[in-house]
C-alpha cells in the first residue's frame, strides 16, 4: 500500500498537470516546439501521478495513448518561443472557464452527500476523497489566477496618467450621497468592463490597449474604495 502522503501529493499533481496542458494548449495550437515538450512532460507526468495515486490504469492508460499520438508529431511544432506568453483571446478564457465550471458541478455531484464542515480541508485519509478533491480544485483555481494575473503584468505598458484621473473619478462618484452615485458607478463599470472584454476579444489588440483597460478599471475600483479607507 502506498504511503498516504504520497497519495494526497500525487492527487494534487495530477490536477496541476491537467490544468497545465490546457494553458500550453494555445502553444500546441500555433505548432511552438517548447509547447510540445511541455504537454510530452506534462502528459508523462500525469501517467506517473495516476498510477502513483492508486492505480488508475484508465486514467494513466488514457494519457499513454495521448503521449503515443504527440510523440511523433515533432516535426509540426517549427516555431520558437515562449508559449505561456501567446495571446490568449477571450475564446480561450471562456474555455477555461467552462472546463472548471464543469469540474465543480463534477466534484459537487460526485460528492453531494458529504456535508461541507470548516475541518473538511484537514482531513486526510485514504478513502477521504471529498477533502482531497476539494483541496485539488482549489489549487486549480488559483493556479489560475496566478497565471491570469501574470499574463496581463507580462504585456503591462506605461499606460500614463489616464489611470489617476480614473481613480479619482471613482473617489469623487464614492464622495456623493444621491441616488445618482450608484448609476454612475454602475454606468462606468460597465463601460470599462466592455472595453475590457473589447480588448480581449481582438485577436490583433496591442498589448497596451490591453493594459490601459484593465489599469483604468483597476483605478476606478480603487478611488470607489479610497474614499473609505480616507474617511
Amino acid at each position: 500500500m502506498l504511503p498516504l502522503p504520497l497519495l494526497e501529493v500525487s492527487h494534487f499533481l495530477s490536477s496541476i498537470a491537467g490544468l497545465l496542458l490546457l494553458l500550453v494548449a494555445r502553444g500546441r495550437q500555433r505548432r511552438v516546439e517548447t509547447a510540445y515538450y511541455a504537454a510530452a512532460v506534462l502528459l508523462v507526468c500525469g501517467i506517473a501521478a495516476s498510477l502513483l495515486k492508486g492505480f488508475d490504469l484508465e486514467e494513466a492508460m488514457l494519457l499513454s495513448v495521448l503521449l503515443a499520438a504527440l510523440l511523433p508529431c515533432r516535426r509540426y511544432f517549427y516555431r520558437h518561443g515562449a508559449f505561456l506568453t501567446q495571446r490568449f483571446t477571450v475564446q480561450w478564457f471562456l474555455a477555461f472557464g467552462i472546463v472548471l465550471s464543469c469540474s465543480a458541478w463534477l466534484m459537487l455531484f460526485s460528492f453531494q452527500h458529504v456535508q461541507y464542515r470548516d475541518d473538511l480541508w484537514w482531513q486526510f485519509a485514504f478513502h477521504e476523497n471529498a477533502p482531497r478533491s476539494l483541496r485539488a480544485f482549489v489549487g486549480v483555481v488559483t493556479l489560475m489566477l496566478i497565471f491570469t494575473c501574470w499574463l496581463l503584468l507580462a504585456t503591462a505598458h506605461d499606460v500614463g496618467p489616464s489611470a489617476g484621473y480614473y481613480g479619482c473619478l471613482g473617489a469623487a462618484c464614492n464622495s456623493h450621497s444621491d441616488h445618482w452615485r450608484v448609476l454612475v458607478i454602475a454606468s462606468v463599470l460597465v463601460f470599462l468592463t466592455a472595453r475590457l472584454i473589447w480588448s480581449l476579444a481582438r485577436p490583433a489588440a496591442h498589448g497596451r490597449d490591453l493594459s490601459s483597460d484593465v489599469s483604468h478599471l483597476m483605478a476606478f475600483v480603487l478611488g470607489l474604495r479610497a474614499f473609505e479607507w480616507l474617511a
